[in-house]
């Protein structure tokens, strides 16, 4: 059972058919044929006729089009530089067999489910993975391989490979290697007897949040198209992704006197700088990707006559997107999944007690990667801008001033759609209840297909889908 996040309940007396929910979406929308264009132009639309809820909320980007990302560069040099150590930065690139994390020592993996035997090998210059069965003897048979040109991941926990067609059409292969275990494991879906094999599809969603834009023909994202793409592709999520269409910033900035106030306002106004915008429209700019209710199940559905690739910050993603998710009361139905940031953290007393809420960048700089040892003062400080350090009490250990606040009240969990990865896990409690939030789990065995309800890690549990973490 499924309801309707942005705007509507769907009540647990009736069920959501497709029929029902591309109706609504047309009356909603009127079914109108996207004029989308990301070459040469991406304009920003439905918002003229709105009240700005800030003086920023509708940036004058009319007339912009997306330029290189390393343009930034020229004014933006140090920020450009940190960014490059950002997850978002890293992304999507090509496959580079000079610059790799992955062990080829080891480079065989036998998935029981499947029966298929899988065997790792870097191959002129590119990823080759090769799939087949054994005879009794040990001969291979029914024997595939299949070359990727396209990396999917920062590498800080999973790395995908995609390869592309000469149509156009890109696809993810099976096996993907797991970075904070160091092995190669079958990749989230594939996780059963029967998978996609080298034929799942990479569709313009996928590559929504997993790169910047490409450079489409207009319309060429509009719902029903082809989910085709050109052979050089941007290198990971790009500054535009977040501020908006470049270009007008960049003619502008290239003539404009900054002494000049008037002249250095139309350089601030021709870009998105999201510390400006209202509170809604700041969360937006993260939840076009990080707001994901299921991954298991569609929770994210684009509304009819808006591209794929239309979304500009600045905007209202309601305008854009809808989400759904499970009807379960999250009090006793305790999921976790790998892409639950913002999900969970709208279920914390501390972002529904918060006058205004906790945005994301409070806690988080986009421009910047906290190294690992510098984590806990760094956070401990955004906790104490709230919270006092005599707030910390241990029966146990006593006051700890110096504590990992993370570490108690945020930890790192095994997340239940990619069983070899675990993530923080943003639901703020006052007390973990998990046992062993790491603990492993067991390889998905019951149906796609099955109701929502119905979706648990077979075999093994830490509770992660039945008992609540107190809050």
């Amino acid at each position: 059972m499924l309801r309707f996040t942005s705007a509507f309940w769907v009540t647990k007396r009736f069920s959501v058919s497709i029929c029902v929910l591309v109706a609504f979406l047309c009356a909603v929308t009127g079914c109108q044929e996207s004029s989308h264009s990301l070459s040469p132009a991406t304009p920003v639309s439905g918002t003229e006729n709105q009240t700005p809820r800030s003086k920023h909320d509708t940036p004058r980007l009319a007339n912009a089009t997306y330029v290189d990302d390393a343009t930034c560069a020229d004014c933006h040099a140090d920020i450009m530089d940190t960014y490059q150590h950002v997850a978002m930065a890293k992304s999507f690139y090509d496959f580079d067999a000079k610059n790799l994390i992955e062990s080829f020592e080891h480079n065989q993996f036998y998935h029981p489910l499947s029966d298929n035997h899988y065997e790792m090998n870097v191959v002129d210059g590119l990823f080759e993975l090769t799939r087949f069965k054994k005879r009794a003897d040990g001969t291979r048979i029914v024997e595939h391989r299949q070359k990727a040109q396209y990396v999917v991941g920062s590498g800080n926990h999973v790395r995908t490979y995609l390869y592309r067609n000469e149509n156009g059409e890109m696809f993810q292969l099976p096996v993907v290697w797991y970075s904070q275990d160091k092995k190669w494991g079958m990749a989230p879906g594939y996780d059963e007897a029967t998978h996609p094999d080298f034929s799942r599809p990479i569709t313009r969603q996928c590559m929504a949040c997993h790169n910047a834009y490409p450079e489409l023909e207009p319309g060429a994202d509009a719902f029903g198209m082809p989910h085709r793409f050109p052979e050089k592709l941007p290198q990971g999520v790009g500054c535009q992704r977040c501020h908006g269409p470049g270009s007008e910033h960049v003619r502008i900035s290239n003539f404009a006197d900054v002494d000049d106030t008037d002249e250095y306002e139309q350089v601030l106004n021709s870009i998105v700088n999201s510390g400006k915008l209202s509170p809604e429209l700041q969360d937006d700019v993260c939840n076009q990707c990080h707001l994901q209710p299921m991954s298991r199940r569609t929770s994210v559905v684009r509304l009819f006559g808006k591209g794929d690739f239309e979304f500009i910050p600045g905007q209202s993603l309601n305008e854009h997107i809808a989400h759904f998710e499970p009807a379960h009361d999250k009090q006793t139905v305790d999921e976790f999944e790998i892409n639950h940031h913002p999900y969970r953290l709208h279920q914390s007393k501390c972002f529904s007690q918060t006058p205004g809420g906790i945005r994301c960048t409070h806690c988080h700089d986009p421009h910047q990667k906290v190294q690992p040892d510098e984590r806990p003062a760094f956070y401990r400080e955004k906790c104490f801008a709230c919270h006092d350090s005599q707030d910390c009490l241990d029966q146990e250990q006593g006051r700890a001033p110096d504590a990992n606040c993370i570490a108690c009240h945020m930890p790192e969990r095994r997340t239940e759609d990619v069983i070899h990865v675990t993530m923080t896990d943003h639901k703020i409690v006052r007390r973990p209840s998990l046992a062993d939030p790491k603990a492993p789990l067991a390889e998905r065995t019951i149906p796609v297909d099955a109701p929502v309800s119905d979706f648990h890690c077979n075999g093994k549990s830490n509770g992660n889908s039945k008992t609540p973490e107190s809050s």
